[in-house]
């Protein structure tokens, strides 16, 4: 399916920066070493948090632009923003698709039944499970206990029937790559979808969602090779986007340059509702922005939100390896929200 130009098929919705976590790699929810001046402080974000009716104000306006958009609904933990059931409420009443990406810790459990148990079967959750959970050298670690648990937390997730679209979020890294068939595999045979990542390197301090990684962690082409071979190898394994998987490879470490702002098709908004570069990059001059001034109320992107992506882009993208912008742009949301999937898939879910 062709897509157009200026079209947005995915919405990053981060609807609170705080989590009950603290992961190195995320600085999203820490004020991390270095961080620009024209960065708020982390509090700032907690207490100006938009509201529900804020929110639905901003998806209504996107909607005009593309009602078939993606919305992905992310934190911080979005199971700590206080009215997730109201937005999730108005997604389901509104047909909209979506999933969240969660934790999917027991600090969550509660209130993703919580959740549940209002709107019915929640339509999409996504969390993290790394291969680690082979590497039993590591089992008592907090990493291994948190993928391991997080693999049976999703599978009780799609057995139960609590969600519809389950997703495994994978970041594969030197590491842990030669693990990746085998996790795909077992998530494959439980009914969940993997979304294959590899680990991505911040680029300057302008980057405040990617860590330092290291050259002991980072991938090239050759070191996912074999991984990928395998998983290709294998058309009824459910991997979400799979044909943009040599894509990620070829521009392995953090090479890929989208100009999101020739082309929008993937935006990224702040918890106060400040759009941003994308995921990777607040950004500087795009902050400034309110909605009316990045779209109309046609749905029409302005002139003057490309311009300020532009001037962030130019200013402090040093690449990244993130594959939903990739998506994004290779896709229509249509097949964005069905992964992709490939003609043997298809014909196996309808036999």
């Amino acid at each position: 399916m062709e897509r157009q130009t200026d079209q947005i098929n995915i919405a990053n919705i981060l609807l609170t920066q705080r989590c009950n976590l603290k992961c190195s790699y995320c600085h999203l929810v820490q004020n991390y070493k270095n961080k620009p001046n024209e960065y708020p402080d982390v509090q700032e974000y907690a207490k100006n948090e938009l509201s529900a009716i804020g929110w639905i104000k901003i998806f209504k306006r996107l909607l005009q632009n593309n009602p078939q958009m993606f919305f992905i609904l992310y934190g911080g933990e979005p199971f700590l923003y206080p009215e997730i059931n109201s937005i999730v409420q108005w997604l389901h009443d509104n047909e909209v698709a979506y999933t969240i990406i969660t934790n999917n810790t027991d600090a969550v459990q509660d209130k993703i039944k919580l959740l549940h148990e209002q709107v019915g079967t929640i339509k999409g959750l996504s969390s993290s499970v790394d291969p680690i959970i082979y590497d039993y050298s590591q089992q008592g670690t907090d990493r291994f206990e948190k993928c391991f648990a997080g693999l049976q937390r999703l599978i009780k997730l799609k057995k139960d029937g609590i969600v519809d679209d389950v997703v495994a979020e994978i970041t594969a890294d030197k590491g842990n790559i030669n693990d990746l068939p085998a996790l795909v595999k077992n998530l494959s045979d439980n009914g969940i979808w993997s979304d294959i990542t590899t680990i991505d390197h911040k680029g300057n301090e302008y980057y405040d969602f990617a860590a330092d990684a290291g050259d002991d962690l980072l991938l090239s082409g050759a070191d996912v090779d074999t991984a990928f071979t395998a998983i290709l190898s294998h058309p009824d394994w459910l991997v979400h986007t799979r044909p943009i998987l040599r894509k990620i490879q070829k521009d392995l470490p953090h090479n890929i340059k989208c100009y999101i702002h020739s082309d929008i098709h993937n935006v990224t908004i702040d918890p106060t509702g400040h759009f941003r570069l994308c995921l990777r990059i607040r950004g500087v001059d795009t902050p400034l922005l309110s909605l009316d001034t990045v779209i109309a109320e046609d749905g029409i992107l302005k002139d003057n939100f490309s311009i300020a992506l532009g001037k962030d882009f130019n200013k402090y993208c040093e690449g990244c390896g993130w594959p939903c912008i990739v998506a994004s742009k290779e896709f229509s949301s249509e097949e964005i929200i069905d992964h992709v999937r490939s003609e043997d898939e298809e014909n196996r879910d309808s036999d």
